[in-house]
C-alpha cells in the first residue's frame, strides 16, 4: 500500500493530479489511498492525526502557506518520504533543493509527467530494498548485500562470492546457493559461474565486461537465456 496526499487549492487542479496518480498505479498493480487537502493546514492537522504519506505532490503558490514552506515541515516530520512540486513557476528550483524536492511537474504537462514521476520512485524504492545473501555456519554468521556480489563460481565443493571488497567462501553447490538469490538479480553463465546482472556492462558475441574490468565468458546453451534477463533488468532499472 502507497499512501499519496495532494496538496493543491484548485479543485479542478487537484482532481486532474489525483485521476492521473491513480491511473498510473491502476496499470502497474500497486493498491494505493490518494488524498486531496485543499491547503497546507488541511494536510499538517491530517499528520497530527498519525496519518502519513510516502509521497507528497504540493502546489507551490497555496493561500495558507506556500509549498516550500509547507515542505520544509514535512522534511522535518518524515525523512523517508517524496516531494514532488507541481508549478509553472520554475524560478523556485535552487530554494526547492533545500527540501530535497524530487521531481517538478508543470501544471500543463501532468499527464505526461506523473506516470514518470512514480515510476522513477518505484524504481528507486526497489534498488533502495536491499536484499542479502546470508552465510550461516557453526563458525560464522556473514551477510552478503546482493549488490555487493559481482560474481559466484564452483571451487571444488565450496561457492567462492566475488564481491567488492574480497571473496567469501561457503561449503555448498551453486545450484544451492542460486536457490537462495533473486531469480531477478543472479543468472547462471555456464554451470560454474553465476553472475549479478546489475554489475554487467555489456555483452559482446558471449564475453560478458563486468564492473572492474572482468570479462566471464556465457556458453552457448545459455547465451539466450542471459540476454534476456540482461535486457529486461536495464530495461527496468536503468
Amino acid at each position: 500500500m502507497v499512501n499519496i496526499a495532494v496538496v493543491d487549492d484548485n479543485e479542478n487542479c487537484a482532481d486532474l493530479i489525483k485521476q492521473n496518480i491513480i491511473n498510473y498505479l491502476n496499470s502497474e498493480r500497486i493498491e494505493k489511498n490518494v488524498e486531496v487537502f485543499g491547503s497546507s493546514k488541511q494536510l499538517l492537522f491530517a499528520l497530527g492525526g498519525n496519518k502519513s504519506y510516502q509521497i507528497y505532490f504540493l502546489d507551490i503558490e497555496l493561500p495558507d502557506m506556500d509549498g516550500l514552506t509547507l515542505a520544509e515541515k514535512l522534511v522535518k516530520q518524515s525523512v523517508e518520504s517524496y516531494i514532488i512540486f507541481i508549478t509553472s513557476h520554475f524560478e523556485v528550483v535552487l530554494d526547492a533543493f533545500k527540501v530535497r524536492a524530487f521531481r517538478f511537474i508543470p501544471k500543463e504537462m501532468l499527464e505526461e509527467k506523473i506516470p514518470e514521476a512514480l515510476e522513477a520512485i518505484q524504481k528507486e524504492l526497489s534498488l533502495q530494498a536491499e536484499e542479502y545473501y546470508i552465510i550461516n555456519t557453526e563458525l560464522r554468521f556473514e551477510k552478503i548485500l546482493y549488490r555487493d556480489i559481482i560474481y559466484i563460481f564452483r571451487d571444488g565443493k565450496n561457492a567462492v562470492f566475488v564481491t567488492k571488497t574480497g571473496s567469501r567462501h561457503e561449503r555448498k553447490s551453486l545450484r544451492q546457493v542460486y536457490a537462495k538469490l533473486s531469480p531477478r538479480d543472479f543468472v547462471f553463465i555456464e554451470k560454474g559461474y553465476i553472475i549479478n546482472i546489475f554489475h554487467v556492462v555489456g555483452l559482446m558475441g558471449n564475453v560478458l565486461e563486468m564492473e572492474g574490468r572482468i570479462s566471464l565468458k556465457v556458453s552457448q546453451s545459455r547465451l539466450k537465456e542471459v540476454k534476456e534477463k540482461i535486457h529486461t533488468f536495464w530495461r527496468y532499472y536503468k
